[in-house]
């Protein structure tokens, strides 16, 4: 699981930049794109975890958007 909480601000713009292509999946080259851009940011640290695991982040990360507790700057 991708903590949200320790990801880098860019790392975060990304995931919300995901959300409008996140129903598409692997079939938008936008996604695909950030989804590349997502891990050169986090280093591969979430390699394994596969494109499944991105789509989980950008959906916490827009039901987060709105929490006080969580920085989506």
């Amino acid at each position: 699981m991708i903590e949200l909480k320790n990801l880098s601000d860019k790392a975060k713009t990304i995931l919300t930049d995901a959300i409008p292509h996140n129903a598409e999946g692997h079939e938008s080259e936008e996604f695909m794109s950030l989804y590349t851009d997502f891990l050169k940011e986090t280093k591969l640290k979430y390699k394994d975890l596969g494109i499944g695991g991105f789509r989980t982040a950008v959906v916490q990360n827009k039901r987060k958007q709105g929490r006080k507790d969580y920085d989506t700057k």
